[in-house]
């Protein structure tokens, strides 16, 4: 075990060291009159228009590659596509780095783990019980240090990239009219707290359209982001966490309402649907409801009526309706829902 321990300890450093060694070229970059370079976050970036690179969205039909290549063998094209304004590309390159992002962050905790003794060693003197949890402890950490190790083969010679990287492309899939992308920067996921001072320029710009792209994604049909304009507009959350969606917005009972009554109305359609999501969603309805005088009531349900009927949702999205529901917080999207692979 403990040759396993520290084989798998050099493992994860050397995975690192050189993952590191790598950045994502930036094509944006541009000389100015002085022969510096400027970067993205110097530049403001282009405000939102109405359907922006949907026609061109619709005619790159080409499937993205097979979620099983290693990345290393797909990310330049997926680049060229993506700056080429594939919005299905630029969703599944961001979507693919933030992956291996969460993978590096996972082995470099491992590491972390893996070299405290005060975690991983039970002191003389211990229970048997108390050595017992240690030796648990070690096998589990060795295991998903294990399982790290064979994901970071898919990303083994890929480039890391910047916050301002991480946002423009997460941006410019949603303008493109990719509709998980949509979710994924309308409600602020595209950006993270270490990266704040990084992004100023990019959350200037994300306030101004974050509502209208959370809008165009519900309205092709995204029931979870239907769910998280509803709570970013709920009068109920004033006094939670504000996402950045609900920064974003003016708080209106009568549209959260509507976006409420229309999740429902396709929850209650799906009999997959779990019982506590049905119930979370009856609980929150019948508290704005009591909230609102009846010719309020009556324009929130003419309103749900108009949204678009959506066939069915999965038992992911089931999940994550209950958790924006529950908390406000939108869970990230995965490679696999930026598009359709060949």
């Amino acid at each position: 075990m403990a040759a396993l321990l520290v084989l798998s300890g050099v493992a994860i450093l050397g995975w690192w060291g050189g993952r590191t060694s790598l950045s994502l070229p930036d094509e944006t970059t541009d000389a100015g009159p002085d022969g510096k370079a400027s970067t993205p976050s110097s530049q403001a970036p282009t405000p939102l228009s109405p359907d922006r690179g949907s026609a061109r969205q619709r005619a790159l039909s080409t499937p993205l590659p097979d979620l099983a290549t290693p990345l290393r063998d797909s990310w330049q094209g997926l680049q060229q596509r993506a700056d080429a304004g594939d919005a299905g590309a630029a969703c599944r390159l961001t979507a693919e780095l933030e992956f291996c992002d969460g993978i590096r962050q996972g082995l470099d905790a491992a590491s972390a783990m893996l070299a405290d003794r005060d975690v991983m060693t039970a002191p003389s003197g211990d229970s048997a019980e108390a050595v017992a949890l240690v030796n648990e402890r070690r096998r589990a950490l060795t295991a998903g240090s294990e399982r790290l190790l064979e994901q970071s083969r898919q990303c083994e010679g890929v480039p890391v990239f910047s916050p301002q990287d991480r946002v423009r492309y997460w941006r410019n899939a949603a303008l493109g009219g990719n509709v998980a992308a949509m979710r994924h920067y309308a409600v602020g996921n595209a950006f993270r707290m270490n990266d704040t001072l990084d992004n100023l320029d990019a959350l200037r710009a994300y306030r101004g359209e974050a509502e209208t792209l959370a809008q165009r994604a519900v309205d092709a049909g995204d029931l979870v982001t239907a769910m998280a304009l509803a709570s970013a507009y709920s009068p109920l959350r004033r006094g939670n966490r504000r996402y950045l969606l609900a920064q974003s917005v003016q708080p209106d009972a009568v549209r959260a309402l509507a976006l409420y009554l229309h999740v429902q109305q396709r929850i209650q359609a799906d009999k997959a649907a779990p019982e506590p999501v049905r119930r979370r969603l009856a609980s929150i309805i019948q508290t704005l409801q009591a909230e609102l005088p009846p010719a309020a009531l009556s324009q929130a349900r003419a309103e749900a009526a108009r949204y678009p009927a959506v066939a069915h949702s999965s038992t992911r999205e089931h999940g994550m309706l209950l958790r924006v529901a529950n908390s406000g917080a939108t869970p990230g999207i995965t490679r696999e829902e930026c598009a359709p692979t060949r």
